[in-house]
């Protein structure tokens, strides 16, 4: 059965209803706030995200794609510059469009 779509009490956003009036995203937030009586905290903003120290992800790519033309695999080149499986896929696709733009 489809989830009837709401505006959302929270962010007045359309979407599949979840809960207590919020959409999926607020829901979630709402829960991971311990459910407070004001509602969901308002989600954050990408510019608010503080980047993680010491990373460069154009850094990242370059060495990523080095460490796989000298014969890495994606896993042994993910671990030695530390990124993670997920991630590593993510730089797979990266090096793919990069060849097929060329």
């Amino acid at each position: 059965m489809a989830k009837r779509t709401i505006t959302c009490r929270c962010c007045g956003r359309p979407g599949p209803h979840r809960g207590h009036g919020y959409r999926e995203a607020c829901y979630r937030r709402w829960a991971a706030a311990g459910r407070p009586a004001s509602g969901p905290p308002m989600p954050r903003e990408p510019s608010e995200c503080p980047p993680r120290p010491g990373h460069n992800a154009a850094a990242a790519r370059q060495q990523y794609k080095e460490l796989r033309e000298a014969g890495q695999t994606r896993l042994e080149a993910a671990a030695q510059i530390g990124i993670s499986f997920t991630t590593s896929w993510r730089y797979e696709a990266w090096l793919r469009d990069e060849v097929m733009s060329r």
